[in-house]
């Protein structure tokens, strides 16, 4: 009687595994793209504790965005970042002058001024002239919140940052994109050369604002909808101060590994993606032919696509099992009685 519970325990929790892999497939989590930078509005609200004051601005230029950093002397209060036509001034409401193309506003609900009333923000005023951040204006506080304004060589996009140890709230700004001769923006994104062929095909893989930007790009060939399901780590490549990088002689291979445990095997003729990580930007390349050794035997072929309609097939297997299995247990004890 203690074992047939034990069995019937067992397929119950293996069942409930199994719906859990089938709504959170590994499979489909890889092939989302996520910029990090976009020009949306960001509001972040935070639980107020204590009072904090805004202590520090800083900018600072990296390969392809340059940093506004804001530090505080206390836990992060909430904020507010937009582009908007104008910056106004705290209490009386006037336009803050600022040089630029466009604006960003970046409102702290922290002070510039201690609880006697003195400044405690320095500087507040920066001129860098870089690629993205022209300007840095904090003039003051009003009723305990900071209004900031930045010039911006341009609307582009931007991403925010928390961080600790001191305390500090990070905006980056991407640099503008560089013009070519004939007055183009240079195209972000994935370009591949040839963009389909055999297993074995050398291509060449070149992107542009893909990446974390000043750190390097790691390359990842994956499944893309129709193939073997599974994934190949390229390696990591160097990202230039144009933001770019190239990726030369990159080999398709004839084995994919497996996906958090899901796939692997022959790389079998399908979609394919070229990704990069973290996600930013993704090209599609077709396989026109597997290894030529690999016959396409039935029964061979890994599966591709979701996994969810097999899995929730099996689990429903296994738990209407050990439904069975208990209603005959309990039969049997009946009789016995």
């Amino acid at each position: 009687m203690r074992l047939l519970r034990l069995v019937i325990r067992l397929l119950v929790a293996v069942t409930v595994a199994l719906f859990i892999t089938a709504v959170f497939d590994p499979a489909r989590g890889l092939a989302s793209t996520q910029p990090g930078f976009s020009a949306q509005p960001r509001a972040v609200e935070h639980r107020p504790v204590g009072l904090p004051t805004l202590t520090g601005l800083r900018v600072g230029r990296h390969a392809s965005f340059d940093r506004v950093v804001f530090q505080l002397d206390g836990p992060i209060p909430s904020y507010s970042v937009r582009y908007v036509p104008a910056v106004r001034l705290d209490g009386s409401g006037g336009p803050l002058q600022l040089r630029g193309g466009a604006f960003l506003e970046v409102v702290v609900r922290a002070p510039t001024h201690d609880d006697d009333g003195r400044p405690v923000l320095s500087p507040t005023r920066l001129r860098p002239d870089f690629p993205a951040v022209l300007e840095v204006n904090a003039p003051g506080s009003f009723e305990g919140q900071t209004t900031v304004g930045i010039g911006v060589a341009s609307r582009v996009g931007f991403r925010v940052q928390e961080l600790a140890d001191p305390t500090r709230i990070v905006v980056d700004l991407a640099h503008p994109q560089k013009i070519d001769d004939g007055g183009l923006a240079a195209p972000r994104g994935l370009t591949m050369t040839p963009a389909s062929g055999p297993v074995g095909t050398e291509v060449l893989v070149e992107g542009r604002g893909c990446g974390n930007l000043d750190q390097p790009v790691r390359l990842v060939f994956q499944n893309g909808g129709a193939g073997t399901v599974g994934a190949v780590d390229l390696g990591e490549f160097p990202v230039s101060e144009q933001d770019a990088f190239r990726a030369t002689s990159v080999v398709i291979h004839a084995i994919m590994d497996p996906l958090q445990g899901v796939g692997g095997g022959p790389t079998r003729p399908g979609t394919y993606q070229f990704t990069t990580r973290p996600p930013a930007c993704t090209a599609t390349f077709t396989v026109t032919s597997g290894p030529v050794d690999t016959p396409d035997t039935p029964g061979t072929l890994p599966f591709t696509g979701s996994h969810t309609p097999l899995l929730l097939a099996a689990g429903g297997g296994l738990l209407v099992a050990g439904v069975g299995l208990l209603l005959l247990v309990r039969r049997q004890t009946n009789l016995a009685a």
